[in-house]
């Protein structure tokens, strides 16, 4: 059933609209060629397919190193997200464990600050500075993160004013106070990595070197083969390109992992998970 539906939904995937398009260009040039030769002119150049095979083989091993990086960029995201989430509702378990009973509306406002923190990071990895998705917290909260670049630190500070008022009440002891900030800085160390993961781009200068290398392969691989599958050649060699240059596309969507597309790290689904555990964690 997997494969049935990966199959027959193959045409919807980003991948294929991307391409679409390009393959079918393709298979025009192909066309020309063949056309050309058996209708106006022998054409007298060919590539020999040691030539072919060498370039293959070169396209192949840069693929390698561009698809491994992508997916790394994507399994290391997806990695600091896991640490961030568990890291979260730890945080809130032991400050439910930690608070004295009659402390509920301190339990609230961290319960609130917790899901606003990991709703501030969503938006930051997408570079969105709506503040609207946020829950106040109290009054004027939203207004007073107008204008800050860093929504997720400003949070953690908050975060940290609010447990050293409870220390210095008595309400937590000191290692409950060094438990608990352990625990934001934990997050904040988890957030960067996601952000540094961001804002570090693949070099622009290896991405073109590749797209350079495929331009060549493609406008070389119809001479190598012309003379024995003719106009069979059309399907073949667009198979093969789409093959090529859907490593590229599929390289280029992974590589950022934080995005709205079809490939992109759930980060709605992940707030929402959290937000049920905070929920549960505090009615428990």
């Amino acid at each position: 059933m997997f494969w049935n539906s990966g199959i027959t939904s193959y045409h919807k995937t980003p991948t294929f609209k991307r391409l679409a398009v390009f393959i079918l260009l393709f298979a025009v040039y192909v066309f020309a060629i063949i056309y050309t030769q058996e209708h106006y002119c022998n054409i007298d150049f060919e590539v020999p397919h040691y030539m072919m095979y060498i370039l293959g083989y070169v396209i192949m091993i840069f693929f390698y190193f561009r698809l491994n990086n992508s997916y790394y960029r994507w399994y290391e995201g997806r990695k600091a997200l896991s640490y961030l989430t568990a890291n979260s509702e730890t945080f809130m378990i032991k400050l439910r464990s930690y608070l004295p009973s009659y402390d509920k509306d301190g339990l609230k406002f961290m319960q609130k600050m917790t899901m606003n923190y990991m709703v501030a990071v969503k938006m930051h990895l997408r570079n969105k500075g709506n503040l609207e998705e946020l829950e106040e917290v109290y009054p004027g909260f939203k207004e007073s993160l107008k204008g800050v670049l860093n929504v997720p630190n400003a949070l953690t500070k908050i975060m940290h004013q609010r447990v050293n008022e409870w220390y210095k009440s008595q309400y937590i002891t000191k290692y409950e106070y060094w438990e608990l900030n352990r625990h934001i800085e934990k997050s904040n160390i988890n957030f960067e990595a996601c952000d540094a993961i961001r804002t570090t781009k693949t070099t622009k200068s290896y991405i073109a070197h590749v797209r350079m290398f495929l331009v060549l392969f493609t406008l070389c691989l119809p001479f190598g083969f012309k003379e024995e599958l003719e106009y069979w050649m059309i399907p073949v060699l667009a198979i093969i390109m789409y093959g090529y240059f859907g490593c590229d596309v599929m390289s280029e969507e992974v590589e950022n992992p934080f995005g709205n597309d079809q490939n992109d790290l759930p980060l709605e689904v992940i707030c929402h998970d959290v937000d049920q555990c905070l929920n549960q964690v505090v009615k428990s």
